[in-house]
């Protein structure tokens, strides 16, 4: 009776388990502009794991004197973070061609960059390795945008090479959960009759 009862227990618990990854079972993408060209005006659906979006954007100054910062190639996407799944941590390796122009990164809580902004991040001039948006993670399910742009310049053109690695990882349902507590609970009462019959 206590062996049934805990094999009950385990299938119940795996069963929850299956019921809350249904939605983030998604595999992490890969999306590199080399390879699979632009990235600006993509959506991306990001999976469980860690994904990787690799770009590049470029500035100029035109004027004169030279004044205005024109952009010659920003990126801006949305990523979308599916059900059941939080969008954990981003960290970012970027390296910065010349030694006058800013570049930065600013995440907005929705699909435009004309939604709130969460978070900016202004990247160092040379090569950086840093994690992003800290204070605004983790985010839950959602479409957000991220926009790559040059921020400020005092010197000629300059490209911006970088990698962002978006870490999501899959979030229980809280009916999972409960399942789960079930299952537990009843293998628990399994062993615990069995005790009081073996004292009788």
């Amino acid at each position: 009776m206590a062996t049934s009862g805990i094999r009950r227990s385990l299938y119940l618990c795996v069963f929850a388990l299956m019921l809350a990854s249904l939605d983030a079972s998604a595999t992490p993408i890969v999306y590199d502009e080399m390879v699979d060209g632009d990235l600006d005006g993509h959506v991306l659906n990001l999976g469980v794991g860690s994904n990787t979006v690799s770009g590049s954007t470029s500035a100029s100054l035109s004027g004169s004197p030279p004044i205005l910062i024109v952009e010659h190639d920003e990126d801006t996407f949305v990523f979308v973070v599916p059900a059941n799944a939080h969008l954990l941590s981003v960290s970012l390796s970027a390296t910065v061609s010349g030694d006058s122009i800013d570049f930065g990164h600013t995440l907005h809580d929705g699909p435009s960059i004309f939604d709130v902004p969460l978070a900016s991040f202004a990247v160092p001039i040379g090569t950086s390795t840093s994690p992003l948006f800290q204070a605004a993670l983790p985010l839950g399910p959602g479409a957000y945008s991220l926009e790559s742009t040059a921020l400020f310049t005092f010197g000629s053109a300059e490209t911006y090479e970088y990698t962002l690695s978006l870490n999501v990882g899959s979030v229980p349902e809280p009916g999972a959960i409960l399942l789960v507590t079930i299952g537990l609970a009843c293998g628990s009462l399994g062993r615990g009759k069995r005790c009081v019959r073996t004292k009788s």
